[in-house]
């Protein structure tokens, strides 16, 4: 508090000074006013960082497999931390079959409020407001820091399946959209009511925890999106388990996988298990950026799931991409600025076995080509731009263009 009272008198000083500098003589110099106007100037930048520094601190590392800004709480001492991030998406629906209405949208602005306790015990939170209209919590936890190796987590959890549902920030991934088979497949956003136990160990991290299910009634033919409960008054005949395991191999290349596993059917007269499997890989080299996942799941009683819901759930699915991109800045001397062409290859069907006396509808096998330019002139802000080519199982062109601008802080 002291720092600030003398702080907020040099201020008052240097703003007295220029104001005497500019009084003495309508024949000051240009540059003289301009150094006096610099003083000033620094002298409020250190004052906004004594008020606010602390509480919005500057972005670090990707902490226990989060994004960076949803990192910020854990390199704070104690306190309250802000954070957030935005995305701004135009989509233009070009593809010869595509019967798409054209969209720009404000996709998402989020505000993560942390707050750390001490050493021990972190609050996390993430509030969303999508579309420009709509609000909700994407997670909101407590963690007790037990030790390197050994931590517990509990509340409204992202599951930790795949890379982009938790590692969603759109700095951290090239696209403008985020891939399809972490949509339709692995249903990202994905969070659910729960708990485990997580941590590092050497090269290895890992994370177990027990949450509420999908809500059944919500599949349908084009996957198990529309089970995602969301914390919401959630469901809670049923819970399943999710484990996860990543391995960093070699410096800034992780490989890894994870299982979910579980009853979906939330005491509607099925059992509906589910068991989910990935694998990814993800690598940071010398400019590089690669990405690569395949998933596959299998939906035990998905015929007489349908039988009750009126849907064509299939009972397995499966789905693959790989992702290249090349800073092409990277061995110039041009400060955080970064340029990355990018291409990614997507494969992937909701409907890969249909369920026993159901038929599988064609529109449901994507396969996907997108090419794109990934912008950045700082770290904190992206620009995207991406064309892609899309068909599906019944040869429908359903191409689209997409622009957006990310941001994070």
């Amino acid at each position: 508090m002291m720092k600030i009272k003398i702080k907020s008198v040099l201020f008052v000083a240097g703003v007295m000074t220029l104001h005497t500098a500019l009084s003495e003589t309508s024949t000051s110099t240009d540059e003289r006013i301009a150094a006096l106007e610099q003083q000033v100037q620094a002298l409020t930048g250190e004052m906004e960082k004594d008020l606010f520094g602390d509480v919005i601190p500057e972005l670090g590392d990707s902490i226990y497999g989060m994004g960076p800004a949803a990192s910020k709480v854990y390199n704070k001492q104690q306190g309250l931390s802000i954070g957030g991030y935005g995305e701004v998406l135009y989509e233009n629906h070009n593809g010869a079959d595509n019967n798409k209405t054209d969209q720009f949208d404000m996709l998402r602005a989020i505000f993560y409020f942390g707050y750390k306790f001490n050493d021990k015990w972190v609050l996390n939170t993430e509030i969303e407001l999508e579309h420009a209209d709509e609000a909700f919590v994407e997670f909101a936890y407590l963690d007790y820091l037990h030790s390197e190796a050994f931590n517990f987590r509990a509340g409204l959890v992202l599951v930790p399946v795949g890379i982009v549902n938790e590692l969603h920030e759109p700095t951290v991934f090239p696209g403008a959209t985020r891939t399809t088979v972490e949509n339709r497949i692995i249903p990202t956003t994905w969070r659910e009511n729960g708990g485990g136990v997580f941590g590092d160990i050497g090269p290895v991290s890992y994370k177990l925890y027990v949450v509420n299910s999908l809500d059944g009634e919500g599949f349908s033919a084009s996957g198990i999106r529309g089970g995602r409960q969301k914390g919401s008054k959630a469901k809670a005949e049923d819970f399943s388990v999710v484990a996860r395991t990543d391995i960093e191999v070699a410096p800034a290349v992780t490989v890894g996988g994870s299982v979910y596993a579980g009853d979906q059917g939330q005491d509607i007269g099925v059992d509906a298990s589910l068991v989910m499997a990935e694998a990814h890989i993800m690598a940071r080299k010398a400019g590089f950026l690669f990405n690569g996942l395949v998933v596959a799941s299998e939906l035990e009683d998905a015929a007489e799931l349908n039988s009750i819901t009126g849907e064509n759930a299939g009972e397995q699915m499966f789905g693959w991409y790989a992702e290249l991109g090349y800073d092409v800045l990277s061995t110039r001397d041009r400060g955080e600025m970064q340029l990355m062409p990018f291409m990614r290859l997507e494969q992937l069907n909701t409907q890969e076995e249909a369920a026993p006396g159901y038929t599988a509808d064609s529109a449901n096998e994507l396969d996907i080509v997108t090419v794109g330019l990934n912008f950045k002139p700082i770290d904190e802000v992206v620009f995207k731009l991406e064309h892609q080519f899309i068909k599906d199982g019944n040869d429908a062109e359903l191409d689209q263009t997409n622009f957006a601008i990310g941001y994070i802080f």
